[in-house]
């Protein structure tokens, strides 16, 4: 009798850590501009790399968000609420406390940190290379579509990392559902390149931060962070980004 009330002990144990384990404590929604002034063949690279830096700071056990972690792609492009991911999502477990050995039978979750890069890296970086650039910028739709997703999926922290120019281009009949960014922060990861697709605005990403930042904070944003892609902005500003 003793044994058996052990052993449920044990099994309830169990159960309570992997459940916890897959508890949502962060979810971090990308956003990834496929404009036709972003996403161009000349930065091809650029995009790849940024890629690279997201994950490595998404996946950092000190200084990345809290685990378990969340992550999905979102594009921005000419109707970006009906954008649906890009990839599969991918969810960080926390390491399990009871049953190390178990099997994880979901390919998009993984406690390892290394399972979580080699997909970003690979897998999920071809699904984005593989899209098209569009003629249109709605940056109001695809930020609306992050916040219906973050509302759905945990009531933990959000994140919201924005890859892009900041140039936003969209019809002015387009509708967009309102977002409640309470809570919510926000990362803006800027190209480095000149935006000369409007002839009567030719700019750079860091001169938008006033303008998108007011903006955000309008909609409840707790903080919005900006960035240039050039350099290693993961070891620096994502890591304050991530910072509880």
């Amino acid at each position: 009798m003793i044994k058996k009330s052990i052993l449920v002990l044990l099994l309830t144990f169990s159960f309570f850590n992997i459940s916890k384990a897959r508890d949502i404590e962060s979810n971090v929604i990308i956003l990834m501009d496929f404009s036709n002034s972003y996403f161009i063949e000349e930065r091809k690279k650029a995009i790849k790399r940024n890629i690279n830096k997201i994950t490595k700071a998404i996946a950092s056990k000190k200084n990345g968000p809290k685990k378990p972690t969340l992550v999905q792609i979102i594009g921005i492009h000419d109707v970006s609420q009906q954008s649906g991911q890009i990839c599969n999502s991918f969810t960080i477990l926390r390491k399990k406390l009871i049953n190390k050995k178990s099997n994880n039978d979901d390919p998009y979750s993984s406690t390892k940190a290394r399972d979580f890069k080699d997909y970003m890296n690979t897998a999920c970086l071809n699904d984005i290379m593989k899209e098209k650039a569009r003629n249109a910028t709605d940056i109001q739709g695809a930020i609306s579509l992050a916040y219906q997703l973050g509302e759905s999926q945990t009531e933990n922290q959000k994140y919201i990392v924005i890859f892009s120019d900041m140039f936003e281009y969209r019809h002015e009949e387009l509708p967009v559902t309102k977002a409640d960014l309470t809570d919510y922060k926000i990362l803006v990861v800027c190209s480095s390149f000149l935006n000369e697709e409007n002839k009567k605005n030719v700019n750079f990403c860091m001169n938008t931060e006033s303008k998108w930042a007011s903006t955000f904070k309008k909609m409840g944003a707790s903080e919005v962070l900006y960035t240039i892609e050039v350099g290693d902005w993961e070891k620096k500003a994502a890591k304050d980004f991530f910072e509880d």
